[in-house]
């Protein structure tokens, strides 16, 4: 078994978002308020004066969910009752939920910075459940990255993807 990382998933409602709340949360984390965020060409953000954190957001409905960390992660949060009537062709037999494969699929495009076109290059390899928590092995062409799912108060999945395993703190903000 990987060996599991603690990670903080902050759970902010979409009216009590800002700039504001975000520098609050960043300085929790980093003790460093004044960080300059630039984006990729496909939208990943990331810090332009400080190298050694990575974070990532997502928003569903009224939630964002936003998680900082030492290595590149990438976030999804999907509402549990919603689905795409295409995304089955995508899947085998053998596969789970529709939409906590969307979330594992979209957290990990989200995770290597790449385009939401590039959905048709992802493998899920093996999907497995304990401690309530999915752990998940996904293939991008030749690449494999852990990603780790959890269920949100059965309203939503979360999806981190990271080249790590982790166990999340949910920080309600």
């Amino acid at each position: 078994m990987i060996k599991k990382e603690n990670l903080d998933i902050y759970l902010i409602k979409k009216d009590d978002y800002s700039k504001d709340t975000f520098k609050s949360i960043l300085n929790k984390v980093t003790k460093n308020d004044d960080l300059e965020i630039s984006y990729n060409k496909f939208g990943k953000p990331f810090f332009n004066n400080y190298r050694d954190l990575f974070f990532n957001k997502s928003d569903k409905d009224e939630i964002i969910a936003l998680a900082f960390n030492d290595n590149e992660i990438g976030v999804d949060i999907e509402s549990i009752n919603i689905k795409y009537p295409n995304i089955k062709k995508y899947f085998n037999k053998y596969n789970y939920n529709e939409n906590l494969l969307w979330s594992i699929i979209e957290s990990s495009i989200k995770f290597l910075g790449l385009s939401a076109f590039s959905f048709k290059d992802f493998s899920i390899i093996n999907i497995d459940y304990h401690n309530n928590m999915y752990y998940s092995i996904v293939k991008y062409k030749e690449e494999r990255t852990i990603y780790v799912t959890s269920k949100i108060n059965d309203l939503y999945f979360i999806s981190v993807a990271s080249n790590k395993n982790f166990i999340f703190n949910f920080i309600n903000v």
